[in-house]
């Protein structure tokens, strides 16, 4: 059996741009490490492990004591439409990715995060390796990974 592995890591984001205490605590529950920046550095984020999805559920149970991040989760649902389904929003999953979106929109910051990821396996294994980017702005989540970039090449290969 292989084991498979998925790295990420904070390329670049707007200079002094700073995780709030609640951001921070909902990162690092979905498996990643943040380093503090200085004042007019961003902090440090990376996942060793690969990032999870949260669901508030998982919040509630992980963070009981930690109220603001289950409020934080909320709103970032929210952000990205979730409150306009008739559906509990509960087990509803969001990623790293929404996160940084509602960050950037709730500071009215113009500027943009990145994101590389980094896909291995412990054996040799075609679709075990990979790559991909992130791209966020307070308006869209951009993402392309390797495997769909060489499919797309290779389809317009003549």
């Amino acid at each position: 059996m292989a084991n498979y592995y998925s790295q990420a890591m904070l390329r670049k984001a707007p200079d002094g741009f700073r995780l709030s205490d609640a951001e921070r605590a909902l990162l690092e529950l979905m498996g990643f490490t943040v380093h503090a920046g200085s004042e007019d550095k961003a902090d440090y984020v990376h996942c060793d492990i690969g990032a999870s999805d949260l669901t508030i559920e998982t919040i509630r149970d992980d963070l009981e004591e930690y109220s603001e991040a289950v409020d934080l989760a909320v709103k970032i649902l929210a952000s990205i439409g979730l409150e306009a389904c008739e559906e509990e929003t509960d087990d509803r999953p969001f990623d790293y990715a929404n996160l940084y979106q509602h960050a950037l929109q709730a500071r009215g910051c113009a500027g943009y995060v990145q994101f590389s990821t980094a896909q291995t396996c412990d054996k040799a294994r075609i679709d075990g390796f990979g790559g991909s980017a992130l791209h966020i702005t307070a308006k869209a989540i951009e993402h392309i990974d390797t495997d769909s970039w060489l499919r797309r090449k290779a389809e317009g290969a003549v």
